[in-house]
């Protein structure tokens, strides 16, 4: 699990699929690395994500003697945007799954935040996109000033390098990084004919959380995934 906020994973009480000790329940470590702080990086923030994660998996199979060979990973919203990051530049992970991942930066810089949908004045100002991006997703600057290094930070442009088999999860109605990057992800993905599978969950927002039905299905989708590729197949 990628830790997307600080402190925030450290609720024990979380609900749904971000209770981490269902799956310590389900006989799996659990481990939530704490990611490069925004004034680490440079360049954005798609190649700093191995420096968080990949060290943290190595001291914990060093202490705990975890089978190397069956690590997963998972995130969501900027940890999804890391997942996809990460097993486009490593094949170190058995298994992977993004919730509500971003995986082009142009297309989250610039969309229209949907829950300002009805009220008075431009709907374009009702958006804050692209403050997140700059600062809680790091990117050095806006949009139209360096096209570039949006296009280098945007996980849609290294799918070819991406073998890991991935679970996407995404809500029909996410007002931060639209359902279609994830639909694209999938696209590219299986056009390669490259393991994934992708889960839309219409009416849910930037977390699947509103429909305790969604809740179950997409955990019970999470543990069948990981125990395919980190429990059957060793």
């Amino acid at each position: 699990m990628i830790r997307g906020k600080q402190d925030y994973w450290d609720d024990r009480l979380l609900p749904g699929i971000y209770n981490l000790q269902l799956y310590a329940a389900k006989g799996y470590t659990v481990l939530v690395p704490s990611m490069p702080r925004a004034q680490e990086l440079s360049g954005g923030p798609y190649f700093h994500m191995k420096e968080g994660v990949l060290p943290a998996v190595d001291k914990l199979i060093e202490l705990e003697g975890n089978d190397p060979r069956r690590v997963g990973l998972f995130g969501q919203s900027f940890g999804g945007y890391a997942t996809y990051s990460l097993i486009g530049q490593t094949d170190r992970f058995a298994a992977a799954a993004a919730i509500d991942g971003i995986a082009d930066m142009h297309t989250t810089y610039g969309a229209f935040d949907r829950s300002g949908d009805g009220w008075p004045g431009a709907a374009q100002d009702k958006g804050v996109n692209p403050t997140i991006v700059t600062t809680a997703m790091r990117m050095p600057e806006q949009a139209y000033r360096d096209p570039g290094i949006y296009v280098a930070n945007s996980p849609i442009m290294y799918t070819s390098a991406i073998h890991t088999p991935l679970l996407m999860a995404h809500g029909t109605l996410d007002i931060r990084g639209s359902v279609a990057e994830a639909e694209t992800m999938f696209t590219l993905l299986d056009q390669q004919g490259k393991p994934a599978r992708l889960l839309r969950y219409h009416g849910e927002n930037h977390s699947i959380a509103l429909s305790p039905a969604n809740v179950r299905n997409l955990y019970d989708e999470l543990i069948t995934w990981f125990d395919r590729y980190l429990k059957d197949q060793h």
